[in-house]
C-alpha cells in the first residue's frame, strides 16, 4: 500500500511538472521553409496562387492522387481557394484572404477529418541575386496542455513534407514553357494598311515612359472623344531615336482614329500610307523588350531584309488587367523594303 501511494505521488509530481512545462511553452508554433528559385518573383507569385497548378506540387495532394478537389473561385483573388477529400489525408479546405501582389499570399487552411484544426499558410516572396527567394510557412495555435508539447515536434513532423512541396515547387516553377517569361513570339511578315492617327511628340528617358505615353494617350483620347472619333486600333509609339546607354529617347505617341480630324496644339493628325513590315509580339515587362528588337534585328540580317524607317510599338494589354507582367504583350513592328 506504502509503495502505492509513492508511485501516485511521484506519478502526481510527474504530471504536475509536465503541465507546469507545457504551461510555459509557446501558444502558437511555426514550420518554415524556403528556397531560391531561377524566374521571377512575378512568376512565382503567380504560379503559388493559381490553383490550377496547385495539384503538381503540393505534398499532400501528391500522397494521395486520388483525392477529391476542387478548386474555388478565381484564382489569384481574395476568397479563393480549394477542398480536398481523399482516405489518406482528410477533408479540408484553403482559403486566401490577403494578397500583397508579388510579395505575400496568406491563407487559412481549415481541417475538418480526422481531426478539426486550423492554421494560417503563408507564401512569402522576394529578390535574392536576380532570382525568388520563395518561404512557404504554416503557423498555428496550439491548445494546453497536449498540443503545447507537441509544439516541440511541429518542425519534425511538418517540415519535411514543407521541405518536399517546397522542393517540388521550384522543380515545377523553373519547368522551361511552364509560364510566360520574357520571350519574343512568332516574327512575320505583312502589310499594313493606311490609317489615320492622333500623334503627338516627346522627349523623355525610359525611366519615365509610362507616365509621358498615359499623359499623351489620355489627352488624344480625350480629344477623340470630344469630336465623337472612335478609336480603330491599340494605341501605339514611333521611336524617332534611342539611346541604350542611357535610356534617352524621342518618340511619337499615337492612337488609330476613324475619322479625320484638325490638329490642335500639340495633337496632330496624320494619314500613314500602307507599310510592309515585319513584326513580333514581346510578352513581359516593358524594360525586357529589347530582346524582341534584338530578335527582330537578326531576323532581318538573316534574311537579308532592309528596314525602311522607325520602329514602332503597338501596347496591347492594359497592365492593370493582368496578374503578372509576364502576360503583357507589346508588337514590335519593323517597317521593312
Amino acid at each position: 500500500m506504502k509503495a502505492l501511494k509513492t508511485l501516485l505521488w511521484v506519478l502526481g509530481i510527474i504530471v504536475f511538472l509536465v503541465l507546469i512545462v507545457a504551461f510555459l511553452l509557446p501558444k502558437t508554433y511555426t514550420v518554415k521553409r524556403s528556397i531560391e528559385i531561377n524566374i521571377p518573383v512575378e512568376t512565382a507569385y503567380f504560379i503559388a496562387s493559381d490553383f490550377d497548378y496547385r495539384s503538381r506540387w503540393d505534398p499532400w495532394l501528391s500522397m494521395d492522387p486520388d483525392a477529391e478537389v476542387s478548386i474555388i473561385g478565381e484564382s489569384k483573388t481574395v476568397g479563393s481557394g480549394y477542398t480536398w477529400d481523399g482516405e489518406l489525408i482528410g477533408s479540408g479546405k484553403l482559403t486566401i484572404k490577403e494578397l500583397d501582389k508579388n510579395k505575400k499570399i496568406i491563407s487559412d487552411l481549415e481541417f475538418f477529418n480526422p481531426r478539426p484544426g486550423k492554421a494560417e499558410v503563408i507564401w512569402n516572396f522576394s529578390e535574392k541575386n536576380e532570382k525568388t527567394l520563395a518561404t512557404w510557412s504554416i503557423m498555428g495555435n496550439l491548445s494546453y496542455p497536449v498540443e503545447r508539447l507537441m509544439g516541440l515536434f511541429m518542425d519534425k513532423i511538418l517540415g519535411s513534407d514543407l521541405e518536399k512541396g517546397i522542393e517540388s515547387f521550384k522543380l515545377l516553377c523553373e519547368e522551361p514553357g511552364l509560364i510566360l517569361l520574357p520571350r519574343t513570339g512568332e516574327i512575320g511578315k505583312k502589310e499594313m494598311p493606311g490609317r489615320g492617327v492622333l500623334t503627338m511628340l516627346r522627349e523623355t528617358n525610359l525611366s519615365e515612359i509610362g507616365l509621358v505615353l498615359g499623359e499623351c494617350y489620355g489627352q488624344m483620347m480625350s480629344y477623340a472623344k470630344e469630336n465623337n472619333a472612335s478609336l480603330t486600333g491599340a494605341p501605339f509609339a514611333i521611336y524617332l531615336t534611342y539611346n541604350r546607354e542611357n535610356g534617352d529617347m524621342k518618340l511619337m505617341p499615337g492612337i488609330p482614329v476613324g475619322k479625320k480630324l484638325l490638329s490642335k496644339g500639340d495633337i496632330k493628325y496624320q494619314e500613314f500610307d500602307p507599310t510592309r513590315v515585319v513584326y513580333a509580339s514581346h510578352f513581359g515587362p516593358y524594360p525586357t523588350i529589347s530582346i524582341t528588337y534584338d530578335a527582330i534585328g537578326e531576323y532581318l540580317k538573316i534574311n537579308k531584309i532592309e528596314a525602311a524607317g522607325n520602329p514602332w510599338e503597338e501596347y496591347v494589354t492594359d497592365p492593370g488587367s493582368v496578374d503578372s507582367e509576364y502576360l503583357i504583350e507589346t508588337i514590335v513592328y519593323f517597317p521593312v523594303k
